[in-house]
């Protein structure tokens, strides 16, 4: 298998072909999708496709922090953006 390399030893991460990852390890967008971050941790490693062209980084989930919570001026100065946006691509 051309990208199974689970110590690390031929990659500087341990690396993993598409879908052969432990299930402890999710990608950010895994992360998110279960209401977590990776709270600052480094990717503890790596998932590789398409001859290596592609590459997803993975954390574990067991040190992934809760989501922030944004606060009533972020939300603010958000929704504030998003209405510029809507009337600048009306405007066009």
């Amino acid at each position: 298998m051309l990208f199974y390399d689970p110590t690390g030893s031929q990659h500087t991460l341990p690396t993993y072909p598409w879908k052969w990852a432990p299930k402890n390890l999710k990608t950010r967008r895994q992360l998110a999708a279960l209401g977590l971050r990776p709270g600052g941790q480094t990717p503890v490693a790596q998932i590789l496709w398409r001859n290596g062209g592609r590459v997803a980084y993975l954390y574990d989930v067991t040190r992934a922090l809760p989501k922030r919570k944004p606060t009533g001026k972020q939300l603010a100065a958000l929704d504030k953006a998003m209405r510029a946006r809507r009337a600048k691509r009306s405007a066009s």
